[in-house]
């Protein structure tokens, strides 16, 4: 049985061991979280580093959004190729009715999107080809020349024909001094025909279109619209016409119904969007 000094002894010696254990463990405690510490530091710093690339990036990304929202402000009135556009040709209202012609509504489009786009409107309620001529300054010996040829088919044929056909309208229904014009710089929009006065000849009536956009200073520029309201000629031969004579210019609109053309107002609203598409498309404005 050991004695009471030898166990002191070896209480002592385990004591260090724990001693030194302990210290061990708390040098390697200390180490350990240092490590830690400058991994969590070096994460912070890295998170902090985002965050402010972040940030850099949100207002600089802000910065280019107010100089584009500046710069939209600026161009809101945005340039044009052509800053007129003349209409010319049937209104599709009935003669002396109130209500927007497809010339109004289009000049209302463009006010409405920012182009700063004037419309002329030049057309007449109910009014055959032959009264489009007069209106636009044909010379009256052309005229007075598809009045005498259609007069004699006529009584060729033995059938009586609208006065469309074989009359033009009372100038003085003309708006004043209707010849006096101030549009012959601007973009023609020709839309002639729908109440006759081209006795279903189709080339004559290309003709007639030719002879009022000659009235204006140049050809190049132009759109040509078609709504066909001949009973004796299909669609299908006047867009064929119609494009084969004017190519890319030429804006066929007999897939909207010729019912109620002089009174449904949503046919006049759809004549005008169809026609401000095609003037964008042509980049006649821009």
């Amino acid at each position: 049985m050991k004695s009471g000094k030898e166990r002191n002894i070896l209480f002592a010696v385990l004591s260090v061991i724990v001693l030194a254990l302990l210290a061990v463990l708390f040098i390697w405690y200390r180490s350990s979280s240092a490590k830690k510490d400058a991994a969590l530091e070096s994460k912070a710093a890295e998170i902090a580093a985002s965050v402010a690339a972040e940030e850099a990036t949100r207002e600089t990304e802000t910065e280019t959004e107010t100089e584009t929202e500046t710069e939209t402000e600026t161009e809101t009135a945005q340039a044009a190729v052509y800053s007129k556009i003349s209409c010319r040709g049937d209104s599709y209202l009935a003669y002396g009715a109130e209500g927007a012609t497809y010339a109004s509504i289009l000049a209302y489009l463009f006010n409405e999107y920012g182009y700063n786009v004037k419309v002329y409107d030049n057309t007449l309620d109910m009014a055959g080809s032959l009264s489009q001529l007069v209106y636009a300054g044909v010379d009256e010996s052309i005229i007075e020349d598809y009045i005498a040829s259609h007069a004699q088919e006529a009584s060729d044929e033995g059938i009586t024909v609208p006065a469309t056909e074989v009359e033009t309208r009372d100038s003085s229904l003309y708006s004043e001094n209707y010849l006096e014009r101030a549009d012959q710089d601007f973009l023609p929009v020709i839309s002639i025909g729908f109440r006759g006065g081209w006795y279903d000849d189709l080339d004559e009536l290309i003709e007639q279109q030719t002879l009022i956009l000659e009235t204006y200073s140049q050809q190049n520029d132009f759109i040509i619209i078609g709504i066909n309201g001949s009973e004796s000629v299909s669609d299908e031969e006047y867009d064929a016409a119609m494009k084969e004579a004017w190519g890319d210019h030429y804006l066929s609109l007999n897939d909207i119904s010729a019912e109620n053309y002089i009174t449904d107002s949503t046919v006049r609203d759809r004549i005008a969007i169809a026609l401000y598409d095609k003037i964008l498309e042509m980049g006649y404005v821009q």
